[in-house]
């Protein structure tokens, strides 16, 4: 099977899981008010999702997608950190520019790795070091993500050791956050361990893995970046940053709705959304966000509310992405078409950089 062909198959598959997921959720939607039956029998008027957006608050949403694109600039200040250690120098505005960008293509047309493959084109074009290119992007999303498991870990563990581990909202996410924590730690030890990445046994032992292409990246992003003093602490800043002004902005879009929620269900639950919508199930996570919010927010709120409130923070999604589409749609047309062209080129070479090609390219 030819790897164009692979490509369609994949996509239709993660299309059919994309409207299962849609159809799922559409089918837990009361757009009008509904009677639910207690426990003791008590008949209860739950309000559905159009009285959810009756009591919308603008001011709060403007707040949220105010945060929203604040963890774009601050995502792509670490990314110009990682892109330094790769020998890559860009611009602020460049900088900008290309993470807006990215964020358009994630967002609004289908792909699972759309944003990441274009800035990666255009590092390719303004630096000529396509290795290291992909690998700083890597590195940045892949921080990111280890500081999102460190703060739901670190907020569910000091709740637990406090007296809250009763509760049945705080119970559902355990098992979750200490197995994504463990995966996540086992990725940081193999890729840091100098031993094992001078091994091509293991080099090969990851090529037989599930999202080989990924985590080979990753692996050659956590070696290169392990020796460089200076780094970790402000990727670590950076990263902190970034994963409390989001965790804020889908609080503040709560707050639109009214929704009563303790605000540590907001750190514990959204770093584990975010983790598990990054698998690349469905384009653009559509269907798996809206659904991981059900599962875990609906044990401590009222569905309809939450289902609002997973929409209202898709659409932030969008508005956030409309800086690039401009920048898209101001390019001229040969500028489009070729990029289009080398992000076709760029998805087929993802993950089959070798260690002496990066290394070639840190100058």
């Amino acid at each position: 099977m030819s790897s164009n062909v692979r490509r369609k198959l994949i996509f239709a598959v993660k299309m059919a899981i994309m409207f299962s997921l849609l159809a799922w959720i559409g089918n837990q939607v009361h757009w009008r008010d509904y009677e639910s039956i207690t426990p003791g029998g008590e008949v209860n008027i739950r309000p559905g999702l159009l009285s959810c957006l009756s009591s919308f608050h603008p001011v709060y949403y403007l707040l949220a997608v105010a945060l929203q694109l604040l963890t774009i600039l601050l995502a792509a200040e670490r990314w110009r950190l990682l892109m330094i250690v790769q020998g890559i120098s860009l611009e602020r505005r460049s900088l900008y520019r290309l993470s807006f960008l990215g964020e358009f293509f994630n967002h609004f047309l289908p792909g699972a790795m759309g944003g990441d493959l274009v800035k990666a084109y255009y590092i390719m074009r303004y630096s000529g070091k396509r290795g290291a290119g992909v690998v700083s992007i890597f590195a940045n999303r892949f921080s990111g993500l280890v500081m999102m498991v460190i703060v739901s870990m670190f907020m569910l563990c000091g709740l637990l050791i406090f007296g809250n581990a009763d509760s049945v909202a705080l119970k559902q996410p355990v098992y979750a956050v200490f197995i994504l924590g463990g995966a996540l730690g086992l990725i940081l030890f193999l890729a840091l361990n100098a031993k094992l990445n001078q091994s091509e046994k293991f080099v090969r032992l990851i090529a037989l893995l599930p999202f080989s292409r990924q985590l080979e990246t990753i692996r050659l992003a956590m070696h290169r970046h392990r020796h460089v003093k200076g780094l970790l602490l402000p990727v670590f800043f950076y990263s902190l940053l970034i994963v409390t002004a989001f965790v804020l902005s889908v609080m503040m879009i709560g707050l639109s709705l009214e929704i009563d929620l303790r605000w540590f269900h907001f750190f514990i639950y959204l770093p584990l959304i975010l983790i598990m919508t990054a698998v690349p199930v469905t384009p653009g996570g559509v269907g798996v966000m809206e659904e991981l919010f059900l599962y875990f927010f609906s044990t401590a709120g009222d569905s309809q509310k939450i289902l609002a409130m997973a929409l209202l923070y898709r659409l932030s999604l969008f508005l956030c992405g409309l800086p690039g589409g401009v920048i898209f749609l101001k390019a001229d047309k040969n500028t489009r078409r070729g990029m289009a062209e080398g992000m076709a080129e760029m998805e087929g070479e993802v993950g089959n950089l070798g260690e002496s090609q990066v290394t070639k390219e840190m100058v």
